[in-house]
């Protein structure tokens, strides 16, 4: 009874969803410029390491075929240069204009230690498998886990190593 005499008021207002003052404005283009700088800078960051990407997948292609096997044997033998020679192409493409692929030995051992960020190799095995990747067979008995650490290590100095600016 009491409702009988009550009119309801209209709700047709439309409500605008844009902000109505210019700096509200202002701050939305800056925003989405922003946005728009930092995805174009990912993206060529992610091109330029796609070198990387690529070594590492090589590296893990085959990293269970070798393990298990005899320690001295030919598929070991080539698991440690197919790993050193993937690792050298990855420094041919970080330091173009430098003599990457002429290093060999000790000399490579202590590019890869100085290039890294931080002690990726160990020293003893990193010297042992330079020293056997250029001997027709290994005189070192290679274990699974010494086999394992070298990939790993050159799976991280792909990943961490410090690229040669372009002047």
């Amino acid at each position: 009874m009491l409702l009988k005499g009550f009119i309801d008021p209209v709700a047709n207002i439309d409500v605008s969803w844009l902000p109505s003052t210019v700096g509200w404005k202002v701050v939305f283009i800056l925003t989405m410029s922003w946005v728009v700088w930092k995805s174009f800078q990912f993206l060529r960051i992610y091109k330029a390491n796609k070198y990387r990407r690529v070594a590492v997948r090589t590296i893990n292609a085959s990293r269970g075929n070798v393990e298990g096997n005899a320690k001295g044997s030919d598929e070991l033998q080539q698991e440690l240069r197919r790993i050193n020679r993937v690792v050298k192409r990855v420094a041919c493409c970080s330091y173009p204009k430098s003599k990457v692929a002429m290093l060999s030995g000790d000399e490579w051992s202590e590019f890869l230690t100085d290039s890294s960020l931080g002690a990726v190799f160990n020293h003893a095995l990193l010297s042992q498998w330079q020293n056997d990747i250029y001997k027709a067979s290994s005189d070192y008995d290679w274990t699974d886990r010494e086999l394992s650490e070298i990939r790993t290590s050159s799976v991280v100095w792909i990943k961490t190593h410090t690229r040669a600016s372009n002047d």
